[in-house]
């Protein structure tokens, strides 16, 4: 079962890799992911990721112009740059991605940015784009992992959508089976606003 968890970044450590154009970068990067104890890819799926990490560093491109396997390849190179380069604060728990169904119809009543973010929390975001990466029909457990993410700019938006919607919901009413409430919207609302407070980004990892 997929989960989700939000962590506190600044993406600029990612970003800091594309488009370089220097060798001396681009060897770097490759040994320290080559190094790392988590890159574990055949043959011919390290050959694919070597040229697309080329194509990052050197060209500066990411997504544009790739087909789907390219795509998924991509997601996974961003991945491992993402756990070996980026310094990161889990602002949450493991949180179930079935859970963020409920709480990414808030988002997406509220409109604007904060509807956008309903896709980009539950299939993934481009990394310097706005294009979900898990397209529609495609069920999201199929190419794990991946992450979305919320601009720190774009923060405001959803936390205030978030704080709205929340005023308007009905209290839980009492059950024999006295179930734990759901706290995933709660959870995401905190996460933002430790965000916004300290000036970084949210990242929404789906693993």
């Amino acid at each position: 079962m997929a989960t989700a968890i939000f962590y506190a970044v600044d993406l600029g450590e990612l970003r800091h890799w594309i488009g370089r154009g220097e060798p001396k970068a681009l060897a770097a990067v490759r040994r320290a992911l080559r190094e790392s104890e988590d890159f574990d890819w055949e043959p011919e799926e390290e050959a694919i990721l070597d040229r697309l990490l080329e194509r990052l560093v050197m060209e500066g491109r990411l997504y544009e112009g790739l087909n789907e396997e390219e795509r998924y390849y991509l997601t996974q190179l961003l991945v491992d740059l993402f756990d070996e380069f980026v310094e990161a604060e889990a602002v949450s728990e493991e949180i179930p991605l079935a859970r963020l169904a409920p709480v990414a119809q808030r988002l997406r009543d509220a409109g604007g940015v904060a509807a956008q973010a309903t896709e980009w929390l539950t299939r993934g975001r481009e990394l310097n784009g706005q294009e979900p990466l898990i397209p529609p029909g495609v069920d999201p457990e199929d190419l794990l992992p991946y992450f979305g993410y919320l601009e720190r700019a774009e923060l405001p938006a959803v936390i205030e959508a978030l704080e709205r919607s929340a005023s308007t919901v009905s209290p839980p009413q009492p059950s024999r089976a006295r179930r734990r409430p759901d706290r995933t919207a709660e959870d995401l609302l905190a996460a933002a606003r430790l965000c916004a407070q300290t000036d970084r980004d949210l990242l929404d990892f789906v693993g």
